[in-house]
């Protein structure tokens, strides 16, 4: 009886809060095309750059600000920009080998300087200590600092295992 109750005085306490205000379209000077263009072409960067081993580089496509965080399979590997660069350190210290395509590259320009993105990944990562390969999606947040583009937050996923049946 109690959570009955409860749920109506939610009810009635949102439904008198009316609609939410639906904001009109402002008109913007960004350039959309070019914000596409642009973010698209640091997705192709951060690869190129991964398999090249241009450790140097790579530490560059990634925003040294609050808010960076870097998510592999749902787990935050790097939570600020400091870690990442200390991952991508020893990745140069290993030798890391690295093959990476991206394809599907979609980008939604949010800000002038604000970009969410997508794109298909799949890599191959080879050392003496193990090999990984890597078949998923990347998902981001690009922001534009410096009149360059940089990752703020991403998130590298694969899809679930399907479950094997046994015979």
């Amino acid at each position: 009886m109690r959570r009955l109750a409860f749920a109506a005085l939610c009810a009635a306490a949102l439904g008198g809060c009316g609609q939410a205000p639906v904001e009109a379209d402002v008109a913007t000077d960004r350039d959309d095309a070019a914000i596409k263009e642009e973010v698209a072409a640091l997705v192709r960067r951060w690869a190129e750059a991964g398999e090249s081993g241009r450790w140097d580089e790579l530490k560059l496509l990634y925003a040294d600000e609050p808010g960076f965080a870097w998510i592999e399979q749902g787990v935050p590997r790097y939570k600020d920009y400091a870690a990442i660069v200390a991952g991508l350190d020893a990745a140069r210290d290993m030798a890391l080998a690295v093959d990476n395509e991206v394809g599907a590259i979609v980008v939604v320009p949010v800000a002038e300087d604000a970009a969410a993105l997508y794109a298909e990944v799949s890599s191959s990562v080879r050392s003496e200590e193990f090999n990984y390969d890597f078949d998923g999606a990347l998902s981001a947040v690009a922001v534009k600092r410096g009149g360059a583009w940089r990752f703020l937050q991403g998130h590298l996923s694969e899809p679930p295992q399907e479950p094997q049946n046994p015979e």
